[in-house]
């Protein structure tokens, strides 16, 4: 979450022929009470943006934890804009 106005863009191609879901784990700040969010994936590529509770997901030492579903296959990237200076 080391991001420029929240840009963090999670990235998931679901390489496999159906759809499956993956899990947004609740995390250690103070929105954690909210719980966590499970959302579907399509097959293909899926874009998840966390920049609406930010506070509900991230653990203290910046880490977002997901947890996809059983026989799962595919790819995940994060890409976001840099912060600080000189970003």
């Amino acid at each position: 979450f080391g991001n420029k106005d929240n840009s963090l863009i999670i990235t998931i191609d679901n390489t496999a022929s159906a759809a499956s879901t993956v899990t947004i784990k609740a995390g250690e700040k103070q929105n954690a009470i909210l719980g966590d969010c499970t959302l579907a994936l399509k097959t293909g590529i899926n874009s998840i943006a966390l920049n609406r509770d930010m506070a509900r997901f991230e653990n203290k030492d910046g880490s977002v934890y997901l947890d996809f579903a059983t026989g799962f296959t595919g790819n995940i990237w994060a890409s976001a804009e840099k912060a600080g200076l000189g970003s």
